[in-house]
């Protein structure tokens, strides 16, 4: 039984991650039961048995997964229930403690998967740099422990190296002057920077210390929501696309998470940080559509086009392409109606034709044909103005005939 195998490697001077790491099970769980007396253990054992839990009738369908993925995380599962049956009835660290219990009851402990690493190919010169932080402890001259901190940029391809060391943690501005001095050590800056997914620093500050932490990118969800510190914060509706990266910039500032699409780009969402875990935090403006005016345009699209079919294939498209900026695509379309009036049935035609799918590429069609129509269309001839007053004399018919038939006029 873990709980006898937790408390006897303790006692034998096994520390809690050791413990987990020997025994295959989280280190939640070996603190958790490091807390418990034998009675209270008993208890809990005598509860589990007895009481009916909200993810017992998924029970049979977790274990499955356990036994297929012995790798699954907490945060998978969860993932998982909601995805498949739309359960949204108990938090994530709920569905961590169930899984422990059953990992234990049936014997199956989480492996370990290792980290695998592989050779990239090699980037050309300008083309990428690698930026680390870092903290070490080294003796001083008085033979104490001293603890440094340093920021190393590599470039990609030559591994050339520049470092920065500090006594203190790194404040924000520390970080963006050593990233200016790199530029200008190296005499240039690269096309992109890349870094360690491990030790990355979010733009936070601690009274003025940066705060270290997994990653400043997060994924979006396909419920359009983002994972941070335990919990889940919702961006807006449509923000997850799926033929987008999904990748999200988080930053923390006074209290309040800072999401952006890109990492100077404007604000997505914010949040205030929740010291909890396992909670879903949601702004009610995120899940807000413009429905009604939405669909005003729309049916002023259908009402234009003889065509429907061809409107409503566009319609779709766009829905599909711009969820977040459908809006902003239906106004361009009514837009170049009105600019264009006379081309806007053809190049309707074309757009599908081209398998286009852009508001823009339909209004640059009829652009185009606009100028097409004007170039093949005759120029109007315009009378001399020297001659504008003239008149020229009426002469009667019999005239002509007399000259006709020889005669004079």
């Amino acid at each position: 039984m873990n709980y006898v195998e937790i408390h006897r490697l303790y006692n034998e001077g096994f520390s809690k991650s050791a413990i987990a790491k020997k025994l295959k099970v989280s280190r939640n769980m070996v603190i958790d039961y490091l807390n418990m007396t034998t009675e209270e253990f008993e208890e809990l054992l005598s509860s589990l048995r007895t009481r009916e839990k909200k993810l017992d009738r998924f029970q049979d369908q977790i274990l499955e997964w356990l036994r297929e993925h012995p790798d699954l995380s907490a945060a998978q599962i969860y993932d998982w229930l909601e995805e498949k049956f739309n359960f949204k009835e108990v938090a994530e660290n709920t569905v961590r403690n169930y899984l422990n219990e059953m990992r234990d009851r049936y014997q199956i402990p989480k492996v370990i998967t290792q980290r695998t690493y592989a050779t990239v190919p090699e980037l050309p010169m300008g083309k990428q740099a690698q930026v680390d932080f870092g903290q070490t402890i080294v003796k001083n001259i008085d033979g104490q422990n001293k603890r440094l901190y340093f920021i190393a940029v590599i470039l990609s391809h030559s591994r050339f190296k520049y470092v920065e060391w500090l006594e203190r943690p790194f404040r924000t501005a520390d970080v963006i002057r050593m990233h200016e001095n790199a530029f200008h050590y190296f005499e240039g800056m690269p096309e992109e920077i890349v870094y360690d997914q491990d030790a990355l620093l979010a733009v936070s500050e601690n009274a003025g210390d940066l705060i270290l932490v997994s990653s400043i990118t997060r994924s979006i969800q396909k419920d359009n929501v983002i994972r941070y510190n335990g919990n889940r914060y919702s961006v807006p509706k449509g923000t997850f696309r799926s033929d987008a990266p999904n990748i999200a910039y988080v930053q923390e500032d006074e209290g309040w998470l800072i999401i952006r699409l890109k990492q100077t780009g404007s604000i997505l969402a914010k949040h205030r940080i929740s010291s909890e875990r396992g909670l879903v935090i949601s702004d009610p403006v995120h899940r807000e559509t413009s429905t009604s005016k939405r669909e005003l345009l729309i049916q002023q699209l259908e009402d234009v086009f003889l065509e429907r079919e061809n409107i409503q294939w566009l319609i779709e498209a766009l829905k599909e392409r711009y969820p977040r900026h459908l809006n902003d695509q239906l106004k361009v379309l009514l837009q170049t109606i009105k600019t264009y009036p006379n081309h806007c049935e053809q190049a309707l035609k074309e757009i599908r034709k081209l398998k286009m799918t852009s508001a823009n590429d339909f209004r640059d069609i009829a652009h185009s044909l606009s100028i097409r129509s004007q170039k093949d269309s005759p120029a109007a001839i315009q009378p001399n103005p020297k001659y504008r007053d003239l008149i020229a004399p009426e002469r009667s018919q019999d005239i002509y005939l007399k000259i006709l038939s020889g005669g004079r006029s």
